[in-house]
């Protein structure tokens, strides 16, 4: 016995009974999967089995011998969730995370059962951009620290409201930052850098998706996320107010009311079949 979509808003996918209720939450550049915590809290509180995994090198978890590779890192992913016996999952990633996210759905088409892209973009990068990321990855590896690189983030990552009225956000993002290993971030910078453009692999995804940014997003603007929308044929659209890059730390409240809200949706959209 399976399940199946009856609202077309939210998309046309088989549904394995007994396998969703696996939301999976991928992190942003270059933190770990910490920056989920809160958010992960109030999505499990509506019994959800939330999956908070850490990219290679990032966190706890090593970064290996292999060149740059965000296929690498879904691979990765794939691989947690296979150990794990989780079919068909919910992903919603952050910035790399949502890159991570799309090139999942590009290995397996039929393995993800919801998207939702926070605060990032489904373009490559344009020549500039994989200038700068070069040039940041051979900081990284020639001078090792990260003092100068987490003043200039934090400028981009947070938005006006939570540097004016939230330092000890500020702060704390900028400890994570400090954290992260200079040759982990020269790697993950050369992976982002690589990546392909993602717009046809969303064109052919028939799942509900949820599209969220931060309203002050200085990195993943408004167009970027108003032509994933217009390839996404079951995407919701939701902004979360006064915030930045990374809504999961700067608003964790309603950035989890956001994506239960659309999680609602999922639920009581399904049948026995």
């Amino acid at each position: 016995m399976g399940l199946g979509w009856t609202n077309a808003k939210v998309g046309r996918l088989s549904w394995t009974v007994g396998m969703s209720d696996a939301v999976v939450l991928l992190h942003p550049f270059p933190f770990d999967s910490r920056i989920w915590d809160e958010v992960a809290f109030w999505i499990e509180k509506s019994n959800w089995n939330v999956v908070t995994p850490d990219f290679r090198g990032c966190g706890l978890r090593t970064l290996g011998n292999e060149p740059p590779s965000l296929e690498l890192l879904a691979r990765d992913v794939w691989d947690e969730l296979d150990e794990r016996e989780i079919d068909q999952p919910l992903i919603i990633g952050i910035s790399l995370g949502g890159y991570v996210a799309q090139e999942m759905l590009r290995q397996r088409p039929q393995g993800v059962l919801a998207l939702g892209l926070v605060d990032t973009k489904a373009s490559a990068d344009d020549e500039t951009a994989k200038s700068n990321r070069e040039r940041l990855a051979l900081q990284m590896e020639h001078r090792g620290g990260l003092d100068n690189y987490a003043t200039n983030a934090l400028t981009s990552m947070l938005g006006t409201v939570t540097h004016d009225e939230r330092p000890d956000i500020v702060e704390h993002v900028r400890e994570w930052i400090m954290q992260a290993r200079p040759e982990s971030v020269a790697w993950l910078l050369r992976a982002m850098a690589a990546r392909p453009d993602s717009f046809d692999v969303l064109r052919g995804f028939e799942g509900p998706s949820l599209l969220l940014r931060g309203s002050d997003d200085q990195v993943s603007s408004q167009e970027d996320f108003n032509r994933m929308q217009e390839v996404l044929p079951y995407a919701i659209y939701k902004e979360i107010p006064n915030v930045g890059h990374l809504p999961p730390i700067e608003a964790p409240y309603d950035t989890g009311q956001a994506i239960l809200g659309w999680l609602a949706q999922i639920r009581p959209v399904c049948y026995f079949v």
